[in-house]
């Protein structure tokens, strides 16, 4: 087992995402921190291959990167059987999980998986739109977004979490380090700092 991402909830739970080596779901821990000692008291499935968590500042929901990354070995993705030949049907573009943590007892909490709209990606001019890996993600203030990383792409995908799709895939582009200046729709990048315009 490898453990990916760690998250705290208002100092009850810690949500940790684990990588299990041959078996098509990951799993989310959640532990008990007011226990003595703390232990896990659920274990949840999500989709194989997290790489990062994050809770929403309303404590609502956990949204889960999944990069769905190779564990180990040569992937085989033609024949659907990932690395160590456990068969699978999630793409290896990565997604991103939704956990709803609204209700207080975890045994209640539950998963939604959102797939990266590939055209949507192909259409913000990714590197690679069809190998995407989701790697981290943060939550907006008002808890109503999701920022991801999206590491082989040089790209950022924001979700709504209310409906769980994804508005938009932005492609940051890459710099030429022999110029000075490179700027990326409000954002000024020059070799010595970044700028927001306007």
């Amino acid at each position: 087992k490898n453990i990916t991402s760690v998250a705290v909830i208002s100092n009850r739970y810690a949500l940790a995402t684990a990588q299990v080596v041959d078996t098509t779901n990951d799993r989310l821990w959640v532990i008990d921190l007011q226990a003595s000692p703390p232990a896990v008291v659920r274990e949840i499935l999500i989709t194989d291959g997290p790489d990062s968590i994050a809770v929403s500042p309303n404590k609502q929901r956990a949204v889960i990167a999944v990069e769905n990354e190779c564990e180990g070995g040569t992937p085989n993705w033609a024949n659907s059987a990932p690395c160590g030949g456990v068969t699978s049907t999630v793409a290896p573009t990565g997604s991103v999980d939704i956990v709803d943590i609204s209700a207080t007892n975890p045994s209640s909490w539950t998963v939604t998986n959102i797939p990266v709209d590939t055209t949507m990606a192909q259409g913000a001019n990714l590197v690679d739109p069809t190998d995407v890996q989701p790697e981290f993600v943060d939550v907006s203030p008002d808890s109503t977004k999701a920022a991801v990383t999206m590491q082989e792409n040089n790209g950022i995908g924001i979700l709504d979490l209310a409906t769980g799709t994804e508005l938009q895939s932005i492609a940051l582009t890459t710099k030429d380090f022999g110029s000075t200046q490179l700027t990326v729709g409000a954002l000024q990048i020059t070799d010595e700092a970044f700028t927001l315009n306007g």
